[in-house]
């Protein structure tokens, strides 16, 4: 089979957790972005566009797109981006970073140069499900990159890699969302809005009006997991991203994740991640990466 984006690179992949009403701007990003929230709320405009954005909302920009950025000022996003050149020359050194203003040294840079891809012109957005195949991708990827970019080859091949879900997802820009129902989404959202207080399947068999055993066969269902593992696995990611990008202590940890005591939560932890918390910020290091200069 003809590889159909031979040349294809990706060139910058990272996280980013912004502070309390953090904003930002670039006048001219050359790169198709995938842009995507992980936790907590803002709002992305994308060439004049305005567009709200909140966990597990993403997009795929188009090459020269104008960006901004705004983060809540009480709850703001924690986001994850990855830029791709479409078609990198491959004689060209591999520099692993974007312009995203005509004053960048890589701005208009011949060597660099965007192509056709059918099914993603314009501005994409979309949801992705629990399950989603394009955001594991996309977080294997921004691991990739981190701590320091891979070899040209693997950024080649993860840029062929990602072009190809998004390519089959622009055939339906809903496909993602599909089959969520909408007492599902609402369940997600209050999960995010609440993971700071004890959630029992009580809670969330009352919030959907539905029966427990009801409830269970929907997250079965849809996100092939329980309640009570999904609701695990959200506390667990946002146990990652506190401890890699704060310096909270195991007790205010613990607080800000609904856990009753320290006891509890270092134990969970330390069952999810195979490491104690100290041992996991040593192994993270603690580095922020940003999304743009």
């Amino acid at each position: 089979m003809t590889n159909p984006y031979p040349n294809a690179a990706i060139v910058l992949a990272n996280h980013y957790q912004p502070a309390k009403g953090w904003s930002s701007s670039a006048p001219h990003v050359e790169s198709r972005m995938l842009l995507w929230c992980k936790a907590g709320y803002g709002e992305v405009t994308v060439d004049g566009q305005p567009f709200p954005f909140e966990p597990y909302d993403f997009l795929c920009l188009p090459w020269g797109h104008r960006i901004a950025y705004q983060a809540h000022w009480q709850d703001p996003f924690f986001l994850g981006g990855i830029h791709i050149v479409p078609d990198h020359k491959r004689t060209a050194p591999m520099i692993f970073d974007v312009a995203h203003g005509p004053s960048s040294p890589l701005a208009g840079n011949p060597f660099r140069r965007d192509c056709e891809l059918q099914g993603l012109e314009g501005i994409i957005k979309g949801r992705f499900q629990g399950n989603s195949a394009l955001f594991f991708l996309a977080e294997y990827t921004v691991q990739l990159f981190h701590p320091r970019p891979p070899d040209e080859w693997m950024a080649r091949l993860s840029a062929r890699q990602l072009l190809y879900h998004l390519t089959q997802l622009s055939d339906c820009p809903a496909k993602e969302a599909v089959g969520l129902p909408p007492e599902l989404l609402r369940l997600m959202d209050f999960v995010h809005n609440h993971i700071d207080q004890p959630i029992t399947l009580q809670d969330l068999s009352s919030l959907a009006e539905k029966s427990p055993a009801t409830l269970h066969r929907l997250f079965q269902k849809h996100l092939h997991t329980s309640p009570a593992q999904w609701v695990a696995d959200q506390r667990f990611n946002e146990a990652r991203r506190l401890c890699s990008t704060t310096h909270l202590t195991a007790t205010e940890l613990a607080d800000r994740l609904g856990f009753g005591d320290i006891y509890h939560f270092s134990k969970f932890f330390k069952r999810k991640a195979g490491l104690s918390i100290r041992e996991y910020r040593n192994q993270q290091g603690r580095m922020i990466l940003y999304l743009s200069r």
